[in-house]
């Protein structure tokens, strides 16, 4: 599956979320999610490849729910369809979808890395 990139992140739904559109906090909450959800990505392949099942289970409902906040609606739609998949133990389903969620993560990751340079731009001006 091929996500369209202009898609994957919402850039309105963190400052909606936080009532404010500080750049500085906006940042900070963007990197951190970044950190986060390439680790927590990384543990979820890992995890699918062993078949531990709660691990997948609890690393993606927890970026299920930070994606939401953040804007990244399409990695949260993934990252429930693998814990899903992880609670009924569908190996095989599980590995098409992480691999989906992989391609996923990276588009969105690259459009919030985009949205935080803009704004970086926007405090320099």
């Amino acid at each position: 599956m091929t996500a369209d990139r202009s898609r994957v992140f919402d850039p309105n739904a963190l400052p909606i979320a936080l009532g404010q559109s500080d750049p500085d906090m906006l940042i900070s909450f963007y990197e951190i999610f970044i950190t986060h959800t390439r680790s927590g990505c990384r543990s979820i392949l890992q995890a699918a490849s062993k078949s531990h099942w709660e691990s997948v289970v609890s690393s993606s409902h927890s970026l299920k729910s930070s994606c939401s906040s953040i804007g990244a609606f399409a990695l949260s739609k993934k990252f429930e369809q693998l814990e899903m998949s992880a609670r009924n133990m569908e190996t095989t389903e599980l590995m098409s979808i992480a691999e989906e969620m992989s391609d996923i993560a990276d588009l969105t990751l690259a459009e919030i890395i985009d949205h935080v340079i803009f704004l970086e731009s926007e405090i320099i001006s």
